[in-house]
């Protein structure tokens, strides 16, 4: 089902009104902090800003798969894990490429940017053109990213696309510049092979990286549909991938392609001649013209999701986002605020420095805690060294033993290794996420259940120095909006996500060169093989292990600062609460009254305000009719 622009623009224009009431209370209350989050949301909104993300593991195709909506050879199609970068793509009339390194852009050729990302190796023992090679290689880690800038019609109006280095890729640079760009993502393109569908790897990063996001559509692309055989053959392989996928992912919905085929389709539309011998003699039985490459079925699910849904997905995130502090201003707020005009305080002075002693006991259990989680945390640290070392180690002989079992030429030997390999390299980067992860969320359940407890004595304390007088109407208890209040801060403390901190635990500091598949003249193919391994693998692991205690170390300070300014934040919201209540506790009666129905009339606005849905269930229909959806995101 589709929706016309006209449906959006007037959902948008109810959720503005919606948002600008809701404004207007908060101004009443001073919530400077609400107020500038409902901006930003509307901002977003406004500025339409759409993510679209591609990922996969490396050979998957994504580079051939973009230069198929190119219609051109842009993106080089033969780049390794070590020479992947994170290219942002986005709407420009005029072609144009922008390289960021440490902040700073420059604009390149077409021409160089291919030499870039795709280096000539070294074919010899030459040591002065194996130095300059590596030399390229170091420069190419430097890079932050590279924008290219391309007149694709559905792009335009804010949407980008991220092309992803490949998840099965060990380097903690190139998975982190997958790993942030994740979280950032309105929808996500998971990009398979026909032949060799859903491994392992792929199976534990869809699990734990992408279906932990809150995405608005996920796209399974098959690639390679050439290489099957038949109809029947495409209808197994349907089968076989939605066998596997979680049943978390509601109504999934493939799409069959031919990267290649297309982009050779639109080069030849495109005026090119391409003198390719194999082009010239293909012989698919499923892919004889464009629309059977599967590209333009793709295409027209992408432009409609982008064209006419992505206006919703934003709007119904904001408006989820929206009704959670309306919610939490109809029944905790404004609730809190009537009871405390209902008040008589005796000793108002005296209540004010009981009020400090409990905060500054809250701020020195803040302290206590936190230095009993970096204590704990040094001991975690040396465990998961420990089994990151052993797991490199065991990455190492299996290459070798691999090596051992192999027979053939040097490339031959190298692909059989890199396919053993590979897998391992993939598993043990999702583990260490886990493992971090894990950690993280230790943290965050110990904060959180700690602090939650403490400003629930401290609430209660306090609590039981006012006389609380309620009519016999009235369903809520001071107490149990006290409990109320600290669950928030167990929640919100709860809320903090632990791979933003890795997210932004900065750039490795030691780079490796790629695992080399190349022939060296004069020298034994096995011999030289081995060397590699032991460079690649072995001689590597120590300062991927020290790369991993900064990392960690890093992620450690932001999350534990991050929760430090959460709960000092919350303190001082106690605070502010309590100096309300002694200040609502001294006026008049009659004042008091007033006070109260006008917050009567608040909470009517309010609720008014959580009838008005913008986006109605058309929206999760519509979604499935283009691609899978993540059940739990919108409910």
């Amino acid at each position: 089902m589709a929706f016309s622009l006209e449906h959006y623009a007037e959902r948008k224009r109810q959720f503005f009104a919606k948002a600008e009431k809701v404004i207007k209370i908060l101004i009443t209350k001073k919530d400077e902090e609400t107020i500038q989050q409902i901006n930003d949301l509307l901002g977003d909104i406004e500025n339409g800003k759409f993510v679209l993300t591609v990922i996969g593991e490396f050979s998957k195709g994504k580079s051939t798969f973009l230069n198929s909506l190119f219609g051109k050879r842009l993106l080089p199609s033969k780049v390794t894990p070590t020479t992947a970068l994170l290219n942002k793509i986005i709407y420009k009339e005029q072609q144009s490429i922008i390289v960021s390194v440490n902040g700073q852009d420059h604009s390149i050729s077409e021409e160089t940017f291919k030499k870039l990302i795709a280096p000539k190796e070294p074919n010899s023992d030459d040591r002065e053109a194996f130095d300059a090679y590596q030399k390229q290689i170091d420069s190419l880690n430097q890079i932050d990213q590279v924008t290219i800038g391309y007149p694709l019609p559905f792009l335009s109006n804010g949407i980008c696309i991220y092309d992803t280095p490949g998840f099965n890729d060990l380097d903690e640079n190139r998975s982190q510049l997958t790993n942030t760009i994740i979280p950032q993502s309105d929808a996500v393109i998971f990009m398979l092979n026909a032949r060799r569908q859903l491994s392992q790897s792929e199976r534990s990063f869809l699990e734990n990286r992408v279906l932990t996001q809150d995405l608005g559509k996920l796209f399974f692309v098959i690639n390679f549909k050439d290489q099957l055989d038949s109809a029947a053959d495409v209808e197994r392989v349907r089968q076989e991938v939605l066998s596997h996928l979680p049943s978390k992912i509601e109504q999934p919905k493939l799409f069959f392609i031919s990267a290649k085929y297309a982009l050779n389709f639109r080069r030849e539309q495109n005026g090119e001649v391409i003198k390719s011998a194999q082009w010239k003699m293909r012989n698919s039985t499923i892919v004889r013209n464009l629309e059977e490459t599967g590209i333009p079925a793709l295409e027209r699910a992408l432009g409609q999701f982008l064209e006419e849904e992505r206006g919703y997905v934003k709007i119904f995130r904001a408006d989820l986002q929206l009704n959670h502090w309306i919610d939490r201003m109809i029944n905790q707020d404004i609730p809190l605020e009537m009871l405390s005009f209902h008040q008589r305080v005796a000793d108002a002075d005296q209540k004010q420095k009981e009020l400090k002693l409990k905060l500054d006991h809250a701020r020195a259990e803040r302290e206590r805690l936190m230095k009993s989680i970096k204590s704990n945390s040094k001991k975690e640290l040396v465990e998961i060294k420990k089994a990151y070392q052993q797991r490199l180690e065991g990455i190492s002989h299996t290459a070798l033993k691999e090596l051992e079992k192999q027979a053939g030429s040097y490339k031959e030997m190298a692909q059989a290794i890199e396919d053993k390999v590979s897998p391992l390299e993939g598993i043990l980067s999702e583990d260490l996420l886990k493992w971090k992860g894990s950690w993280a969320n230790d943290v965050i359940q110990k904060c959180a259940a700690h602090m939650s407890n403490e400003l629930s004595q401290n609430y209660r304390s306090l609590a039981s120095s006012f006389n609380v007088q309620v009519d016999s109407n009235h369903d809520l208890k001071l107490t149990d909006t006290f409990d109320s209040l600290a669950d928030t801060v167990y929640k919100n403390i709860m809320d903090l996500a632990p791979y933003s901190a890795l997210a932004n635990a900065g750039k490795a500091v030691v780079k490796f060169i790629g695992f080399i598949v190349r022939k060296i003249k004069g020298a034994d193919d096995r011999e030289r093989l081995r060397e590699r391994i032991n460079d690649q693998f072995e001689k590597s692991i120590p300062k991927k292990v020290e790369y991993l205690e900064k990392s960690f170390k890093n992620m450690q300070k932001q999350l534990l600062d991050k929760i430090t300014l959460n709960m000092e934040k919350e303190l001082k919201k106690m605070q502010e609460l309590f100096l309300k209540m002694l200040r609502n506790a001294e006026i008049s009666h009659d004042r008091a009254i007033r006070e109260i129905n006008q917050l009567k009339e608040q909470q009517e606005e309010l609720r008014a305000c959580m009838e008005i849905n913008p986006l109605s269930e058309q929206l999760e229909g519509a979604q499935n009719d283009y691609a899978g959806t993540v059940s739990d995101n919108y409910h």
